[in-house]
């Protein structure tokens, strides 16, 4: 993220009520154009728009649920905007400790807008979760399904090796069908984090890195106070 966002005027329109920061409401507030449905200059759009999200709008939302970054209403989006509202964004919300309980996920992405958004992810090496409804990808899934809730289907957006969609996977399982969270240790049940063959701080290094990019949530086990317990964030998700 640009070194001129400390720079930024303050932009953000208030929403209430819905844990959810409209994307294009926020971009016409800032163009002052009332059509606008292209977002496509950095420094004058993607920069503003990332900066709010970071710093004014996402501190302000409840921590241990996931909230909306909504792109309905943007018909196409420039691959320098995609940079700075999709990797760029969610690196440095993965190194601020302040944000540590605070799990963005996309949603309303038209498939050229989810297409952009999952090659910035790529080309940026990072990831992220988003919610795609049957319209939008009926012209064909972009990035890695996870799983299936109601009429969305969660999907990666970005980089997903195998390994990590295995454990994903696995913990997935463990929460719907055991209703039980995922510690290091428990990743030993799965062949590719056996004993032996991976040590413990390796398994907990593979679950940090998908708690940074926001799949997993956790809370601190009660029962052992220096393990972590680690469940799908979009299996808590309420309210679509």
């Amino acid at each position: 993220m640009s070194e001129t966002l400390s720079h930024t005027p303050q932009v953000y329109v208030p929403i209430t009520g819905n844990s959810a920061f409209l994307v294009i409401e926020q971009a016409r507030h800032i163009t002052n154009v009332e059509d606008l449905d292209f977002l496509e200059y950095r420094k004058h759009i993607g920069i503003p728009l990332a900066t709010v999200i970071l710093r004014e709008w996402l501190p302000l939302q409840p921590a241990g649920r996931p909230v909306w970054l909504d792109f309905r209403g943007v018909r196409a989006i420039n691959l320098s905007v995609a940079e700075e509202l999709g990797p760029m964004l969610m690196k440095h919300i993965a190194e601020q400790a302040v944000l540590g309980h605070h799990y963005p996920v996309y949603r309303g992405l038209q498939h050229d807008v989810a297409h952009t958004m999952h090659k910035a992810f790529l080309e940026m090496k990072w990831a992220t979760l988003a919610y795609l409804d049957e319209e939008e990808i009926a012209e064909g899934m972009v990035g890695t399904r996870l799983d299936r809730i109601g009429n969305h289907t969660i999907v990666v957006l970005g980089m997903l090796t195998t390994g990590q969609l295995r454990i994903l996977q696995f913990i997935n399982h463990r929460y719907t069908e055991k209703g039980e969270k995922t510690s290091s240790s428990d990743l030993m049940h799965l062949d590719i984090m056996a004993e032996g063959r991976v040590t413990d701080s390796a398994r907990s290094k593979r679950l940090t890195e998908l708690y940074q990019r926001r799949f997993l949530c956790y809370e601190d086990n009660p029962h052992k106070r220096s393990e972590r317990l680690f469940a799908p964030v979009w299996r808590i998700i309420t309210d679509v």
